[in-house]
């Protein structure tokens, strides 16, 4: 059986799960929980796998190792864990059934294991079930404290799927081989380029969320494009990233979606702001 076959059933299941979840509900919270727990599953492998190396995928989808290995990584951490913790959150789901989705998590990565398809470097099996009995207690809660209209906790939110979108954008540019950050870290190139664009990734979040939720008007969020195409234009001069492509081609990709990508955390920041105690318990006003 090819080694992408696995990867495949979990993604169609994911994608099934979460597109029945929404139109249960017939509301868009439930993805943007989504979008928000794939931001802190970000954090979460940004140390664990990114800088500490701490196991390896192979799905075999795409023909360079280390991007295959974090392909395999986006389908199985940032994509099926995040809609499991999604109907923790909706369905505000009990402690049995937190363990028994842990226990089924822990049970997916055992077959990988014997599948011969993901591999342990210093990480154990028993972490990832410590991890996600963790992970799903805490996303029961958040749309709790979402409610309580914290601004901390809209503003971390907010910086999550914001982080979570600018992300999986930035390494679907690396997969189409258009640009690659290089400072040396890592001798795999490529293990160098997704560590940077991820650190890269989180600052361009924190601008996004703090200048979107700074002001309303056009000129605020604008200037947030400015500060990020200038921070880009800096890198490149600095040799930090390196364009594989004519550079008008570049920016005519490059600008369009970090647009599309501020505007969406600005539709998003105005949907939170609306969420409440009544939004959380009554779903189609949100």
């Amino acid at each position: 059986m090819p080694n992408s076959i696995p990867y495949l059933i979990l993604t169609a299941f994911s994608v099934i799960a979460i597109s029945v979840l929404m139109l249960h509900k017939r509301a868009a919270w439930p993805l943007i929980l989504l979008l928000s727990f794939s931001g802190m599953i970000y954090v979460f492998e940004f140390f664990i796998y990114l800088w500490f190396d701490s196991y390896r995928y192979f799905p075999r989808l795409v023909g360079i190792p280390f991007y295959d290995s974090t392909l395999g990584a986006v389908v199985s951490n940032l994509l099926a864990v995040p809609v499991a913790a999604a109907y923790v959150a909706v369905y505000r789901l009990s402690w049995r059934w937190i363990v028994c989705l842990a226990l089924i998590f822990a049970g997916i990565e055992w077959l990988f294991l014997e599948l011969g398809i993901y591999e342990q470097y210093w990480w154990k099996t028993a972490y990832t079930l410590i991890a996600q009995l963790f992970f799903f207690r805490l996303a029961r809660q958040w749309p709790i404290w979402l409610a309580g209209r914290g601004r901390v906790i809209r503003f971390v939110t907010l910086l999550m799927i914001s982080w979570s979108v600018a992300a999986t954008l930035v390494f679907v540019l690396a997969l189409t081989g258009i640009r690659i950050f290089h400072i040396g870290y890592f001798a795999d190139p490529y293990h160098d380029d997704l560590f940077i664009s991820a650190i890269y990734s989180f600052l361009k979040a924190v601008v996004l969320a703090s200048f979107v939720t700074a002001g309303r008007r056009p000129l605020t969020k604008a200037i947030s494009l400015l500060v990020i195409f200038a921070a880009h234009i800096v890198l490149m001069r600095l040799g930090i990233i390196k364009i594989m492509i004519p550079l008008w081609q570049f920016w005519l990709i490059y600008a369009p979606c970090c647009t599309a990508v501020l505007c969406l955390i600005a539709v998003i920041r105005h949907k939170l702001e609306r969420f409440g105690t009544k939004s959380y318990t009554n779903n189609r006003s949100f």
